[in-house]
């Protein structure tokens, strides 16, 4: 009784102990609680070392404001303590100090001691008082003065202080200066009072403001506004007592700048006076008498008078203001240059102390100056002038003098320009004018020139000369002929040193040679243009002859001229079109000097005999299976001279057939030719409206009816060969053009080349070398035997799922979510859909590249998608969306039946947690890995997740990168599985069918049939029992191979806690059966181990409670059994 009573017990706790596995113990957090102290015990309790009371920071700022209360607000300070508002004094010159009384006004705004800065450095106060009493100051050397007073209320206040200082005063020989810090305030005003009449006071313009103000006789009072505190600096002009009734003293310093011209002398002259001991209101200065001013300059110059005598000129200026320090004087002035003489002029201040200056000749182009005299001057380096001169240069030559008088003498020349000159020149023969194009580069040496003379031959129009290299021309005249030589005068609009003049000279020809081949040569003489006048050093020349292709050019005769290499310039165009007739190349070069003969060039040039060359591209294609067109293009190039007719043979049979493009060319057969043609051929001519000459293309072009082919059938054909003649060269290519349903193979081919399509093709046929099944070449008339063999189309398939992704999501409601996306193309106009007829859609069921399309309804279960947007054969992306009452373990895919080719598709199923996959059917092949979660139980794991798929399914096509953002809007939910298939099968057959059981139920039978297990084999043996077990777990293996998916849906964390379970039970068991010791017979354990082993279990059960762990739970409760069971047997 009392073992049937311990199992039930022992298996209800292991039970117990599997439901706390699979429950989470919900945390709570404790509740606060209050502790309460006695108040006398308080301080025995907390004030300890490393004790305190903590609380938040919201609680204890609670406490503190019901303690102490709310501080009250600080009232806001004053921006400053003190701050002086106005300040007025009077300041008196004496002797050799500044006498000045002063009164500030003073607002005091805090209580207590207040140091108030006065500045004054330097200064020695003599009173300082506050109404009636006297001020508290204190000086420091370097900040000055500091007012230091008491204020008892704090209200605000006012007070006046009075004070009286003593400054000294900085004299220095003509200037006498006081220098003094007042305090800082916005209201500073100061009257200055001079003794002497009309005194000239100077200050310093930052923030200080000086008006005068009326005065007693001899005396000078100014009004001095102040603001801030700097430091302060006033200058005044003291009395002349030592110099009073003495002439001034003026020192002078000359700048002179002489700029020597073509016939001209300029002179800018900068005179600096310095003027000391007395003021001066006038000046006058000595200048030479062939001079004329036209400029004098100074601010503070009134006006100037020039007055001449026989040797010198007088200028008497008149200032402004009189000037005691320094005065400036700019004067401008000019003479004609009568003779090769040049004096340099000397400008002179009568009375000066002392005269001294600088001069800098600037000589003009053109010009050579030599030094003809030189007295009193020193010569010194362009970097030595002054800085205002330096930047004026560059200069001929610099001097320096000390003193007056000097003399400086130069002996000015014109020189003449020496001209030099490479000359190229073209000679360009057409059929009906001699062009000569001469382009002149000059150098000029020593001076500039405003004009070239050059030396043209007669006999030609003169065009306009271009102006290169910015070069400006004005005009040009052209003379008289003179021995077949013509002057022609270029005139620039300004000097120029390298002129470069482009020159064109034509003529007319009418030389029957030049135009038909075959008449005698014509003579043409040459003679080039070259420089012409005075003044020319040297000239280098070059003549080269130009013509077109079709003209022949031979020398006959040359004078002057040396032969040298034909260079390939780029050829002058000639012409305004761009035909090759008219396109030139140089043929001959002539090189020359400057000799006293003219060069001379007789040329011999007719027109070359024509040389044509044809090219013929010869196309065979096949239409409609029973056409053989061909097309002949005539490609014919004439070159130096025409030709009237193109002369070919045409088999007789042909000719009736044949068609020639343009119309405007047309085909006639030859009664006569010189030609001989084969067997069958009939000679013709082809003409157009003009003769030929340059590139001309013919088309010939005819058909011949094959008759019937049946499919699979060949029939043979002899080629025609159309031969040209009468040319210099005729060769081709023959393509054998590719044809659907139908094949052109040669059989037999004489006298032909076969070329390779893709490289050896002309330029005509290159673009179609993708159309080109053979090709051939030939330079001689050929023979071409091919065989046309019939095929037919087989029909394949309109449609194409290049890729798939559909997602089913199984919900709890049982019903199923369905998104279904495909790369696919298509030629038809309409995609068939078939769908279960108990579909249910959304609002937007079907897009095409995230398109909205409507979905068109036909029979039970039959939609159409239009894709009449689409091009056909265009890649797509197909999104489907729609709902399946039930699933029923089914999952079956939209049927295309409309022959579709289906590619590879992935399928991803989503399912609840409630739901476990016992097996599964169809073509489908597994895509996930199973998981281990938590001890033993095992889910299974997509080897690729969704977005990994959307950017598969998208991969490759740049217009479904703006479907990805509505593919990953799918709504899921569950546990994914993952599928995959390549070519389904259509219908049921191709579904997925997945065996589904409540998650619940697998593992409850697993555990059930351990426990059934278990309890059967309570009495068996210990063979039997390890049997059993390998039985069991060789059955698990055989499960996991075969049928991994109940295998894995059926073992979870419950099913080893089970095991465990049934392993307690058998220990129980045996602990049961084993033989009884006798009673006298002492334990293996001391006395006390149950008690010890109780105690133990109880204190482990305590501890898994308190931590609050779920997994720890059932662990501590198998261990702790075992121990209450054993420890109860021994206190019993």
């Amino acid at each position: 009784m009392d073992r049937l009573f311990r199992l039930p017990l022992v298996v209800f706790l292991f039970l117990a102990a599997f439901v706390g596995i699979a429950q989470e113990v919900a945390k709570k957090t404790p509740p606060e609680k209050n502790i309460y102290l006695p108040y006398e015990r308080l301080w025995e309790i907390f004030e300890k070392d490393l004790r305190g009371v903590f609380l938040p920071y919201a609680e204890f700022q609670q406490l503190w404001q019901r303690a102490y209360g709310q501080p009250d607000p600080e009232k806001p300070k004053p921006p400053a303590p003190a701050l002086i508002t106005a300040i007025r004094g009077d300041m008196t010159v004496l002797e050799h100090n500044v006498r000045a009384s002063v009164t500030l006004s003073i607002d005091l705004y805090e209580r207590g001691w207040l140091l108030v800065p006065l500045a004054l450095p330097g200064c020695a106060v003599t009173h300082a008082a506050i109404g009636d009493d006297a001020a508290r100051l204190i000086h420091e050397s370097q900040s000055g003065y500091t007012l230091l007073y008491h204020k008892e209320s704090a209200e605000r206040e006012s007070i006046t202080l009075s004070l009286d200082f003593i400054s000294d005063i900085q004299k220095q020989p003509g200037i006498n200066s006081l220098q003094f810090q007042p305090p800082a305030s916005p209201i500073s005003t100061w009257e200055l009072l001079i003794p002497e009449a009309d005194a000239k006071v100077t200050a310093d313009q930052e923030r200080m403001i000086m008006e005068k103000v009326p005065a007693e006789a001899g005396q000078s009072r100014f009004r001095l506004h102040l603001s801030g505190g700097a430091k302060r600096t006033i200058s005044w002009t003291p009395k002349a007592e030592g110099a009073k009734g003495l002439e001034a003293l003026i020192n002078t310093s000359a700048e002179l700048i002489n700029s020597i011209e073509d016939g001209m002398l300029f002179t800018q002259a900068l005179i600096r006076c310095r003027i000391s001991r007395a003021s001066v209101r006038q000046l006058a200065l000595t200048i030479p008498a062939d001079f004329r001013v036209t400029s004098v300059f100074d601010p503070n110059i009134r006006e100037w008078n020039l007055s001449a005598d026989e040797a010198s000129q007088r200028l008497d200026i008149q200032l402004y203001e009189p000037v005691t320090d320094e005065q400036n004087v700019s004067l401008e002035m000019e003479r004609t240059l009568a003779d090769g003489q040049i004096d340099i002029p000397a400008i002179a201040l009568p009375g000066a102390v002392r005269q001294q200056g600088h001069i800098a000749i600037r000589l003009g182009d053109g010009l050579k100056a030599e030094l003809s005299e030189r007295r009193g001057l020193t010569q010194a380096a362009p970097a030595a002038m002054p800085p205002g001169m330096a930047g004026k240069g560059p200069f001929f030559a610099c001097y320096q003098y000390a003193a007056l008088p000097w003399q400086l003498r130069y002996h000015v020349q014109a020189l003449k320009p020496l001209i030099s000159s490479e000359t190229s020149s073209t000679a360009v023969v057409m059929p009906n004018t001699l062009q000569l194009l001469s382009e002149f580069r000059v150098k000029v040496r020593q001076t500039g020139i405003f004009h070239l003379d050059l030396d043209i031959p007669d006999g030609f129009e003169v065009a306009p000369c271009q102006g290169l290299a910015g070069v400006q021309i004005s005009d040009q005249h052209l003379g008289d002929a003179v021995a077949g030589r013509r002057p022609l005068r270029v005139n620039f609009r300004q000097k120029s040193t390298e002129p470069v003049i482009r020159l064109t000279l034509r003529r007319e020809l009418s030389e029957p040679a030049l135009l038909l081949h075959g008449q005698k040569p014509a003579e043409l003489s040459i003679a080039v243009p070259r420089l012409g006048g005075e003044n020319i050093d040297q000239e280098n020349g070059r003549l080269s002859v130009s013509a077109p292709p079709h003209l022949r050019i031979v020398p006959l005769r040359s004078e002057n001229l040396r032969g040298i290499d034909v260079c390939g310039d780029t050829p002058a165009p000639i012409a305004p079109n761009d035909s090759p007739s008219q396109r030139v190349l140089p043929v001959l070069a002539y090189g020359y000097s400057a000799p006293a003969a003219q060069p001379l060039l007789v040329l011999a040039a007719d027109r070359r005999p024509p040389h044509s060359t044809v090219t013929q591209l010869i196309s065979l294609s096949v239409l409609s299976g029973n056409q053989l067109n061909v097309e002949c293009v005539l490609n014919v190039d004439v070159q130096y001279s025409g030709i009237k007719a193109l002369q070919l043979g045409v088999p007789k049979e042909l000719l009736p057939r044949l068609q020639v493009l343009p119309a405007s060319f047309r085909l006639s057969p030859l009664a006569e030719t010189t030609e001989e043609y084969p067997e069958g051929y009939q000679a013709c001519s082809i003409q157009g409206e003009a003769e030929f000459y340059e590139k001309r293309s013919i088309t010939l072009r005819w058909t011949d009816d094959l008759g019937d082919i049946p499919v699979g059938s060949s029939r043979d054909l002899q080629l025609p060969c159309l031969i040209v003649s009468a040319v210099n060269r005729s060769w081709g290519q023959i393509a054998f053009m590719k044809n659907d349903m139908t094949d052109l193979s040669p059989l037999k081919a004489e006298k032909l080349l076969p070329i390779d399509p893709r490289f050896n093709l002309l330029p005509e046929l290159a673009g179609k070398s993708a159309q080109v099944a053979r090709a051939f070449e030939f330079h001689s008339p050929w023979q071409l035997q091919a065989r046309v063999t019939r095929y037919q189309h087989e029909k394949v398939k309109s449609s194409s799922i290049e890729r798939g992704l559909i997602r089913m999501v199984h919900t709890r409601s049982n019903n199923l979510s369905v998104q279904a996306a495909y790369a696919m193309r298509s030629v038809r106009q309409r995609l068939e859909l078939q769908l279960p007829p108990e579909v249910v859609f959304d609002s937007t069921p079907a897009r095409i590249n995230d398109r909205p399309v409507p979905l068109e309804k036909g029979g039970e279960g039959q939609y159409f998608i239009p894709l009449t947007g689409q091009a056909q054969g265009e890649p797509l992306l197909l999104e489907l969306r729609y709902l399946l009452p039930e699933s029923r373990g089914l999952f079956m895919l939209p049927q295309f039946p409309d022959d579709t080719a289906i590619q590879q598709l992935y399928l991803m199923v989503y399912l609840p947690k409630e739901l476990s996959i016992m097996g599964s059917k169809g073509p489908w092949n597994n895509e996930n890995v199973w998981a281990l979660q938590g001890v033993m139980s095992i889910r299974p794991r997509p080897r690729r997740h969704a977005n990994e798929l959307i950017s598969w399914l998208c991969a490759g096509q740049r217009q479904f990168e703006a479907c990805r953002e509505n593919l990953q809007s799918f709504v899921t939910d569950g546990q994914p599985v993952l599928y995959s298939t390549l070519h389904p099968p259509a219908g049921l057959d191709g579904a997925l069918r997945l065996l589904l059981w409540p998650t619940w139920l697998g593992k409850a039978l697993f555990i059930a049939i351990i426990i059934a297990v278990g309890l059967l084999l309570l009495k068996a043996s210990l063979f039997k029992r390890a049997l059993t077990v390998g039985f069991m777990l060789s059955a698990m293996g055989f499960l996991a191979i075969f049928a991994p998916s109940f295998c894995y849906g059926i073992v979870s964390n419950a099913s080893v806690v089970a095991a465990l379970t049934v392993a307690i039970i058998w220990f129980l068991a045996w602990l049961r059966r084993r033989p009884q010791r006798p009673a006298g017979e002492s334990s293996d354990l001391p006395p006390g181990a149950g008690k010890f082993l109780l105690v133990l279990a109880g204190i482990l059960l305590v501890f898994a409670l308190c931590i609050h762990i779920p997994m720890l739970i059932p662990v501590v409760l198998i261990i702790a059994l075992p121990l209450c069971i054993v420890g109860w047997r021994r206190r019993r």
